[in-house]
């Protein structure tokens, strides 16, 4: 199973996303505020988009359907929550860069 988190426009149209092979349940579980990281390509546009998760086959690109508590369909894709992307915007530090500064080379 193949994990698929994409950053959506308005136009329902994914504007960048991020597969990962193997994510654990454990992830998007209740209470769990661990997010994997997708990088924003320097040409994405201002405004708003959703962040949304999805689940598929690898071996032949079939999407899972998704249920609620009781069994019923629910598409295949949940939505996390809606990002903001401001023009201009940088990217923040993150702790290495502040611990070690030559390794934020690349956020100059």
């Amino acid at each position: 199973m193949t994990t698929s988190i994409p950053l959506v426009d308005l136009r329902a149209q994914y504007a960048e996303s991020q597969d990962e092979t193997g994510f654990c349940g454990k992830l998007f579980s209740t209470g769990n505020r661990t997010a994997p990281w997708i990088a924003l390509p320097e040409e994405l546009a201002a405004g708003r988009y959703e962040l949304v998760a999805g689940w598929y086959r690898w071996q032949d690109g079939a999407r899972l359907p998704r249920a609620d508590a009781v069994g019923n369909p629910r598409g295949d894709e949940y939505v996390l929550g809606p990002v903001i992307v401001a023009a201009g915007a940088q990217p923040r530090p993150d702790i290495a860069c502040l611990l070690l500064p030559e390794s934020c080379a690349a956020l100059e």
